[in-house]
Formats: structure tokens, C-alpha cells, sequence
């Protein structure tokens, strides 16, 4: 029997999170359910100084985000910033198990007239397998955030992304040193 929508959309949900961490050293832990008001995972990221916001979304038949999913996001980041006197990064996480773009053109436009920073990840997800990081969209904010923290995002030869600072010509991956 195939897996329900549920069980699919939880187990990219604890993906995402391990994923994330690993990548950025963000510690971030899974708060989704039926009322989670747009999102999936909150934390910190130390190296941005700043709060994470995440919604989670999974399409098994390769279905890609329309703009609503950055509308509802700025409302979460709105909310948060309200009970936290902090910066607040949103990130959309959306995975399906093809490789292609997970946001349509009417997304980005939506993304990039955003006043508060967000990002967009787009994720290669096989159902109940790992999962991969294979598309970045940051808006200005989140851009201007990155680059106050001196941080970057670039892909590896392999096309995997990675986030990273270079301090006194070291290139340093931000990763999570301890489980």
C-alpha cells in the first residue's frame, strides 16, 4: 500500500529539518500539525543571527508553488517577529521527486516584492528517501542578510549547495560540528 499524503509530507518535513541543519548549523526542530499557521520548523541560525520560519511542501506529482505559499509566509514571519524582538528569516521548502524548478514565475515575482527576507529551497525528494538541496531563490532582504553576516551560498562540483563564509582566505562550510 502506498504512503498517505501525511506520512510523506511528515517524513520530508524531518528531511528538511535534517538537511538544514547540517547545511547551515541552524538548530531547528519539527513544530507542524493541522494548525501550524504556515509552518513546519522554527529555530535560529547563528550565523545570520536570526530566527527561522519554515513551511514544508511536498508534491508528489511535481506540482510547483504558486505565490500564495510566499504570501502565507510573510504573514508567519510577520507573527513571529511579533512575539520575538528578532530578526526573522522565512524559508519555503518545497520538494517533489523530479529535478525541475519547484516555483512558478508568478512565485518569484510574489518572492522578490517581499519587504521581509525569505528564501526559497527547492528540494529533489523521492517519496520516503533522502533528499537533496537543487534550487536557491533569495530575495533582496534575505540577500541583504546574508551579506551582513558575511554569508554565501554556492554549489559544489557535484551541484550541491553550500552555505559558507571565507574568513582570512579560508573557505569555512557552515555545518553543524556535533549531533
Amino acid at each position: 500500500m502506498p504512503a498517505s499524503n501525511v506520512v510523506l509530507g511528515a517524513h520530508f518535513e524531518q528531511s528538511v529539518l535534517r538537511v538544514l541543519s547540517q547545511t547551515t548549523g541552524a538548530e531547528l526542530i519539527l513544530v507542524g500539525g493541522a494548525r501550524d499557521r504556515g509552518v513546519d520548523l522554527r529555530g535560529s541560525w547563528e550565523a545570520l543571527d536570526c530566527r527561522l520560519v519554515i513551511q514544508c511542501k511536498y508534491s508528489l506529482t511535481n506540482r510547483i508553488c504558486g505565490p500564495a505559499v510566499f504570501r502565507l509566509m510573510q504573514h508567519a514571519i510577520e507573527s513571529e517577529q511579533k512575539q520575538h524582538e528578532h530578526i526573522v528569516l522565512g524559508i519555503v521548502a518545497a520538494g517533489a521527486p523530479l529535478p525541475g524548478r519547484r516555483f512558478s514565475h508568478e512565485a518569484l515575482f510574489a518572492l522578490n516584492s517581499l519587504p521581509v527576507p525569505v528564501m526559497g529551497l527547492g528540494f529533489v525528494a523521492q517519496p520516503l528517501a533522502d533528499v537533496h538541496l537543487a534550487q536557491a531563490v533569495l530575495n533582496p532582504p534575505a540577500m541583504h542578510l546574508m551579506a551582513l553576516n558575511q554569508v554565501s551560498l554556492g554549489q559544489t562540483p557535484e551541484k550541491r549547495f553550500v552555505f559558507f563564509r571565507v574568513r582570512d582566505g579560508v573557505f569555512q562550510p557552515l555545518r553543524r560540528t556535533t549531533e
